[in-house]
């Protein structure tokens, strides 16, 4: 359970979707006393929807283990689909502190810029989003944010490249399975979300491909 959920959040492939999250419940009551993979699993169930669910299991991997790095990603994003945006933030900043650089450096990058971008500050959900960009510019997560991100942020140019990376490492996406793919890294009752979705469909349409 804990490979597939790995490679769930690697691939984004919406099929896999009902059997990662099986294996997931059936491997959760075995997983109490492992934070690192409470951290992994907790991820998986905030995609899914159940973000109040995977809060509880990283405070778990937090009260585990206070020092490991991602248990506080983890949190940082289930908070971060919950609203709780400052809280959020903390939790990553927690993160930084602790693991500086570590493999869950990209994806908090990803969840700070969500935090902000949520909270209406979008000069610092930019700055959050290209930091991730520098760690890795290949990475969907990144790619996909950043076009929405620098869209609304006045950057036309920097939300065109990131569609042009986002295609060439995903060519048989549509628009609607990206958009799938965002619903699943933001708080559903943002009223950030239409103008973000908005702003990802403008670029969409006006690059070609």
């Amino acid at each position: 359970a804990l490979g597939q959920s790995i490679h769930f959040f690697a691939s984004g492939d919406a099929s896999l979707k009902p059997e990662v999250l099986r294996n997931i419940e059936r491997a959760l009551p075995f997983a109490q006393d492992d934070p690192f993979a409470l951290s992994v699993f907790s991820v998986a169930l905030a995609r899914f929807g159940r973000a109040r669910e995977a809060l509880r299991q990283t405070q778990r991997a937090v009260q585990l283990n206070p020092n490991l790095g991602v248990a506080y990603v983890a949190m940082g994003f289930a908070q971060v689909m919950l609203g709780l945006n400052d809280e959020s933030i903390a939790s990553l900043d927690r993160n930084r502190r602790l693991a500086p650089g570590d493999f869950g450096s990209a994806p908090a990058a990803i969840y700070r810029a969500t935090a902000h971008l949520q909270a209406g500050r979008m000069d610092e959900a930019f700055e959050a989003i290209e930091q991730g960009f520098a760690i890795n510019q290949a990475f969907v997560g990144v790619l996909l944010m950043r076009t929405g991100i620098a869209s609304l942020a006045g950057r036309a140019e920097d939300a065109r490249d990131s569609m042009r990376r986002l295609r060439q490492g995903m060519p048989g996406a549509t628009v609607e399975t990206c958009l799938l793919q965002l619903a699943a890294r933001m708080d559903p009752a943002s009223p950030a979300v239409p103008a973000f979705e908005a702003a990802f469909r403008k670029v969409w349409d006006e690059t070609p491909n």
